[in-house]
């Protein structure tokens, strides 16, 4: 099916499908360690795979059968959600590279937006899909200092 998602929804699905699975395996992964030792042991990267896999697992997963919007959700509207947490996942890597402060990245409230926008209904999915996205790059900017942030390849 994986031809049929990228040529009806997205020529990106299939990547994005791929890469949400492999954040949620490093997840399995990373659970030892925390056990271990903790989750401040965790590198900056480590922890933003963490909330990363919290959002795909909270957020995009997880379905509220009882809510009017949240009990279907169309397919273009699911690939909006995926491209965000993986826009916020691929900023939050680059802002960490630069610099940025860890806690003040998984502090900044992005779980909050992607969380309501499945609420959103469909008529409105594509532009608060960009309100949203809008936000995670400006917040990001201004965690490492206002550089430029091209998520290529998100």
């Amino acid at each position: 099916l994986s031809d049929w998602f990228d040529k009806n929804i997205d020529s990106e699905w299939s990547t994005l499908r791929t890469r949400m699975l492999e954040i949620l395996q490093k997840e399995s992964e990373l659970e030892e360690i925390i056990r271990l030792v903790g989750m401040d042991a965790l590198s900056a990267e480590d922890r933003l795979t963490i909330e990363t896999a919290r959002s795909i697992r909270e957020d995009y997963l997880h379905q509220n059968a009882f809510h009017d919007v949240d009990t279907f959700t169309s397919l273009k509207k699911q690939f909006f959600m995926i491209k965000m947490i993986f826009s916020y996942y691929e900023l939050g890597r680059l802002a960490v590279s630069k610099g940025a402060d860890i806690d003040e990245i998984l502090g900044f409230g992005v779980s909050d937006g992607i969380g309501r926008f499945k609420y959103t209904e469909e008529s409105e999915a594509e532009k608060e899909f960009e309100k949203i996205s809008k936000n995670i790059e400006e917040q990001m900017k201004k965690l490492e200092g206002g550089g430029p942030l091209i998520g290529k390849g998100i």
